[in-house]
């Protein structure tokens, strides 16, 4: 019954919205801790595919990260808010002549 919740909500920097994403991971997934997060502990990593919701790719540009996460059925509940500043640039391809 322990688990947590995380969500990303993803602005530009002028604060319109672009794109969220969110899961719940339970501590008795198979998959990510062998059916016990206490013994198996892992570290996860977040990662945006720098996509609106609308499937279009972001422009250039400066981005902010509202990411909330939730540890429940624990003896305590426990929440985290941040934010963190995201820049997006562009790729030059290397052409030889």
């Amino acid at each position: 019954k322990v688990g947590l919740e995380w969500e990303l909500y993803v602005y530009t920097n002028l604060g319109t919205y672009v794109a969220s994403a969110s899961q719940k991971i339970r501590c008795d997934d198979s998959e990510l801790f062998d059916g016990n997060c206490f013994e198996n502990p892992h570290q996860m990593y977040l990662r945006w595919n720098m996509l609106a919701d609308n499937g279009r790719r972001v422009a250039v540009g400066a981005y902010v990260a509202h990411f909330k996460v939730r540890v429940y059925g624990a003896k305590e509940n426990f929440k985290v808010e941040r934010f963190y500043n995201w820049g997006i640039t562009g790729s030059r391809k290397i052409r030889s002549r």
